[in-house]
């Protein structure tokens, strides 16, 4: 991009092969497999092409490059990313490593886009509201916190509901063994801004992020005024149970939990009885009580509040390997199958179960 004294540009090589490993593969035969001499010689030209900040992933390999493939690039600045270990000596001679959330400035820009992400976002979350009041949130002030900050701390109540425009947070309730993530979009105190409780779990600041920093008299207001207030405040247990759970705690946005909680159905069952397994049941959550996961009349888990169960039919279309006993009188959430696949994150967790619980019938 043109700006200053002359155009800013980066590069970055990702998933990149390795000049040693790349050398290896050089023959003079066209009927064998491999490189000529003259590609490689492209490839390391490229490589070393002088930009103004290069973000390389180092580790070696097939899909990694070597750091030490760039002693004589002459960028102005190289960051060595995608590596676990600390850097080397000679690492650290070729190029930087930094902390996550940490930002470069080429082209610093004089427009706020945050606010034009989070009108999208508060349109997509309230569709109803008339612009105007869209715009009164809007008008609250954009806030920055450094990695490990606290926004909202357990067991207090908060003055302000924080919605999250950049960076990550993590949503913290050590009793409860939870730690989950949050991405943007996600609201930080919403829940218990709304009802004036304390603060079920901890809100922390995982990298640099930008929050829009609403009072939380102005959000109750907000509500009241466009007619909304009721309906969250009837679903406000949902919520909050699916924010407290391993499933849907983590990267699932305030508008999807907010559809989760209007579809899913408290359902009694008594001890005794046998979930459905039926294609297209939907999902289960254990809310109180106990249920055993079976497969051949061998127990796999016994789930505990927060647990989930048909995670089979959703993944398969089928339910050929679990059934789900009730052991003890329990209350059961059950969500749609529809609106779970509308959640990527969810549908890699069902799979994640979906394979410990058939490896536990395969030992």
């Amino acid at each position: 991009a043109l700006w200053g004294n002359g155009y800013k540009t980066y590069a970055h090589l990702a998933d990149i092969a390795a000049l040693d490993l790349l050398k290896g593969m050089i023959t003079e035969d066209s009927t064998k497999s491999g490189i000529s001499k003259e590609y490689y010689d492209k490839v390391k030209e490229a490589y070393l092409t002088p930009v103004c900040l290069k973000k390389i992933d180092i580790g070696g390999g097939l899909i990694h490059g070597n750091a030490e493939d760039f002693k004589k690039d002459t960028s102005q600045k190289i960051l060595l990313s995608h590596n676990a270990l600390p850097l080397t000596d000679m690492q650290k001679e070729i190029g930087d490593n930094t902390s996550f959330g940490a930002v470069d400035v080429l082209i610093s820009s004089q427009q706020d886009y945050s606010k034009r992400f989070i009108y999208q976002y508060l349109r997509t979350y309230f569709p109803d509201v008339p612009q105007y009041e869209i715009n009164m949130l809007l008008n609250c002030p954009v806030t920055s916190f450094n990695p490990g900050a606290i926004l909202v701390r357990k067991g207090e109540k908060n003055k302000y509901v924080f919605i999250l425009l950049s960076g990550l947070m993590e949503f913290i309730n050590h009793d409860m063994g939870i730690n989950n993530k949050l991405t943007v979009g996600s609201m930080a105190g919403e829940l218990s801004g709304l009802m004036d409780n304390e603060v079920s779990g901890t809100y922390r600041a995982v990298s640099y992020v930008k929050v829009l920093q609403v009072p939380c008299n102005i959000y109750v207001e907000f509500l009241k005024r466009n007619n909304i207030f009721d309906d969250f405040k009837n679903n406000i247990g949902e919520r909050y149970y699916l924010q407290n759970t391993w499933l849907f705690g983590e990267r699932v946005s305030c508008p999807q939990k907010s559809k989760l909680a209007q579809a899913m159905k408290m359902e009694n069952y008594t001890a005794g009885e046998v979930l459905p397994t039926d294609e297209n049941d939907g999902l289960f959550l254990l809310y109180e009580g106990e249920i055993a996961i079976l497969s051949k009349n061998k127990i796999i888990e016994y789930l505990k509040p927060g647990g989930f169960f048909g995670e089979e039919s959703i993944i398969n279309n089928s339910a050929t390997f679990f059934n789900a006993h009730v052991e003890k009188p329990s209350k059961v959430y059950r969500i749609p199958e529809y609106l779970i696949k509308d959640i990527p994150i969810v549908q890699w967790k069902l799979l994640e179960a979906f394979k410990r619980r058939k490896g536990a019938v395969d030992l």
